[in-house]
């Protein structure tokens, strides 16, 4: 469902539809990791970082968690080939 904001038009609530933003409660549940090991695996480089919402809140591109997902199941599974 396209929702249109005043400020913008068709086309730019188009674009803007494709960017699902979930918040860490969102991220949390579609990864199974805490909220530590979130912010530990940012700081390594080894998790899509957050991006600013606001002053006070951030979330993460729907889309960058799923790629990460499918990067995880990837390697896991060339893990489980390699050894047997």
């Amino acid at each position: 469902m396209l929702v249109l904001i005043p400020w913008q038009s068709r086309e730019e609530s188009m674009s803007t539809a494709k960017h699902s933003v979930i918040r860490l409660p969102g991220v949390v549940a579609k990864t199974g990791l805490s909220r530590s090991s979130i912010y530990a695996a940012i700081k390594k480089q080894q998790f899509p970082a957050s991006i600013a919402l606001g002053p006070r809140a951030v979330g993460w591109l729907e889309a960058d968690i799923d790629a990460w997902l499918e990067s995880r199941i990837s390697a896991s599974r060339a893990e489980e080939r390699r050894l047997g």
